[in-house]
């Protein structure tokens, strides 16, 4: 018999009797390098989600904003998460809240506004522009600044650990959050309990031609006329945000106990692949066929299927591997959040 079947059938039976922890199938990425214990294998499906949307439309605050719970939104991924599917033969089923962040003044239906006089007081001096705020004219590194208060004040002063799940800009914005509470920039909260951080088509490296990207985007998306608007500038990678994090090891290698799982595709147009999986200590996935996803697609697959193709960074081998019948890509968000052993 296949030596990674016998690998996949020892670790099932090690999965039903709770010592998973023992086996290692060398058929995925591994733990991330982490400065604390990493979190135990199976999470806890309790875990409160935040979930973070992308760049939209909303230049000077008119123009369509996102639906959070929409068909083109998380909707689907809420519906899937909150759903029953089975992870090595377990059913799983997330219970925790879903916490959906609204930024934009259009945007709809989302649960918390980051733009309120608590998180606005502690983000003055974050790179504020007060007549910019609610429009994609407002740089992400005050909405990461909004984001880190409102996740401060909501989860981790009430010691509550979080999950994040974020598509796009949202990705920047999380990983930008994260960097400055890290490296204790001024105006940020001390601290964030994170266990997990899902990233779907994010430009976690920029983008290295934002005129081409708007070309790009201009027809898959309502980009407002924002032909040269603040956020854009943000996420080129020779903008001002890549430019100050750009001589920091930890941009790419986040020395936390916090896991990352970084899902891109080839299928994308917008976004890269290669800046899509940019932190290379994470869980690394390209979606590569049958017919990958492109820029929103990825957000509302809930087929339950395993004929996926992919490409995954192999942290043991150092190289990135090629595997096939695998999950869609809702899926996969269930899995990471679920699991710590992939």
């Amino acid at each position: 018999m296949n030596t990674r079947i016998v690998k996949l059938l020892v670790c099932f039976f090690l999965f039903l009797v709770g010592t998973l922890a023992a086996c290692d199938t060398g058929t995925g990425p591994q733990q991330p390098v982490s400065t604390s214990a990493p979190a135990p294998l199976d999470r806890n499906t309790s875990t409160p989600v935040v979930l973070v949307h992308g760049f939209n439309a909303a230049n000077t605050g008119s123009g369509q904003g996102f639906s959070c719970y929409g068909a083109n939104g998380f909707g689907p991924l809420i519906n899937y998460l909150q759903g029953t599917h089975k992870i090595l033969g377990k059913p799983v089923q997330w219970q925790g809240k879903m916490d959906t962040i609204k930024y934009y003044k259009q945007d709809v239906g989302c649960d918390s506004d980051l733009h309120t006089s608590a998180t606005e007081s502690h983000c003055t001096n974050v790179y504020a522009a007060p007549t910019s705020d609610g429009t994609n004219n407002e740089d992400i590194r005050h909405l990461s600044c909004l984001l880190a208060w409102h996740i401060f004040d909501t989860y981790t002063a009430q010691n509550q650990s979080i999950d994040i799940v974020a598509h796009s800009m949202g990705g920047v914005i999380v990983r930008y959050a994260l960097y400055a509470v890290q490296h204790k920039v001024s105006g940020f909260p001390s601290q964030l309990y994170v266990i997990d951080i899902v990233t779907l088509e994010s430009p976690l490296a920029g983008v290295s031609d934002v005129k081409k990207f708007v070309e790009n985007a201009a027809s898959r998306l309502d980009i407002g006329g924002c032909t040269n608007c603040t956020q854009l500038n943000d996420l080129d990678s020779d903008g001002p945000l890549f430019q100050e994090v750009k001589n920091s090891p930890d941009w790419k290698n986040p020395q936390t106990s916090t896991d990352w799982t970084c899902i891109g595709s080839v299928g994308d147009p917008i976004v890269s692949s290669s800046s899509a999986t940019d932190i290379v200590t994470a869980h690394r996935t390209i979606y590569t066929a049958p017919n990958p996803y492109d820029h929103g697609s990825v957000l509302v697959d809930t087929g339950d299927t395993e004929d996926k193709a992919i490409s995954y960074y192999d942290h043991k081998k150092g190289t990135w591997e090629n595997a096939t019948n695998l999950p869609h890509s809702l899926h996969y968000v269930l899995y990471a959040l679920a699991r710590g052993d992939w």
